[in-house]
């Protein structure tokens, strides 16, 4: 009965290795900048999803892969001494989720934003560096606002309080610049 189970759970792990293994790959790649890197970090997340995936409701399983090769990939910048994420990488990781398939005019229009995108965001991290780190660890790498709070020493109440003023501060220095 065992061997059954272990086929089957050996058939589902190659299905979602499939499905999710390039899509893993390139979103460590975004934010490490290096292919071997990259695939490391894919093979890690891999072997813990092999360990973990009796624990994972299947509908969770594509959120769970790019939760913790972000958090892989966070842990090697970490060890590297490069534990700042840039605003370039924050960036790559919103264009990614865009439509190739617009037109022209719209693709420059989305440029055009995204550098106004990048300058804020830049802006955040010369002016108010805390921020920008929660900003980063809450939509970049996807942690809770408890996640955030135990890492950084602080509370879930400062860790929320942060991202609604990071939010509202991005909002008003990209609106006073799209209007220069």
């Amino acid at each position: 009965m065992r061997h059954v189970r272990d086929e089957k759970h050996a058939k589902k792990m190659q299905e979602i290795y499939q499905q999710y293994r390039t899509a893993v790959v390139r979103h460590a790649y975004s934010m490490l900048q290096n292919r071997a890197t990259a695939e490391d970090i894919c093979q890690e997340t891999f072997l813990r999803l092999d360990r973990d995936l009796h624990k994972i409701p299947p509908e969770k399983v594509k959120s769970w892969l790019f939760s913790v090769s972000g958090r892989l990939v966070l842990d090697y910048l970490r060890k590297m001494g490069r534990v700042e994420v840039s605003a370039e990488t924050v960036e790559e990781k919103r264009q990614t989720c865009q439509d190739d398939r617009m037109e022209p005019e719209r693709v420059l229009e989305r440029m055009e934003q995204a550098g106004t995108y990048k300058r804020a965001l830049e802006y955040l991290r010369e002016e108010k560096p805390l921020w920008y780190q929660v900003v980063c660890m809450a939509y970049l790498e996807e942690k809770s606002n408890r996640e955030i709070a135990e890492e950084l020493g602080i509370s879930s109440n400062l860790v929320s309080q942060w991202k609604r003023r990071a939010s509202a501060w991005l909002r008003k220095v990209y609106e006073e610049r799209e209007n220069v």
